[in-house]
């Protein structure tokens, strides 16, 4: 992601309303988390976009700082709160952009799931190693 998407006050914003998932119990309002986290996003890149006179944000401008937002909110047990929305989420409440953003969370969970030095265009032992650190320090906060 660009360093200047990386810090803007949008960006605090984003993650602590990922981090917040925590806090709520309904399915909806895990969602509507999770909408809102997206939509900040978004439209920190679309003011970008209209800032710099370029495109307007697009899925794959989203997406890795959907990542990092995730990443960073370190939000604890999202598998099983994903899993918790699909099942018990109110259909009729449920469509359309929340249902894209869900879809993104789940793409999201998939990638860091999966993530190793190739997919971060870094070198394997490189990723190993700062992998292992954060562990480390993981390990050491939470225990």
């Amino acid at each position: 992601i660009k360093r200047a998407h990386s810090s803007p006050p949008a960006m605090t914003m984003a993650r602590k309303a990922m981090k917040r998932m925590t806090t709520v119990r309904a399915p909806q309002e895990k969602m509507e988390c999770i909408f809102r986290s997206a939509r900040i996003i978004f439209r920190m890149l679309n003011e970008s976009a209209a800032a710099s006179r370029t495109e307007a944000a697009s899925a794959d401008d989203f997406l890795p700082i959907f990542i990092y937002t995730v990443l960073k909110a370190q939000t604890w047990r999202l598998h099983s709160t994903l899993e918790y929305i699909s099942l018990f989420r109110n259909p009729k409440q449920f469509g359309g952009e929340r249902q894209y953003y869900l879809v993104q969370l789940q793409t999201a969970l998939a990638f860091i799931s999966h993530m190793d030095g190739k997919s971060l265009s870094m070198e394997e032992e490189e990723f190993d190693r700062r992998l292992k650190e954060r562990e480390g320090l993981w390990e050491v906060k939470y225990g």
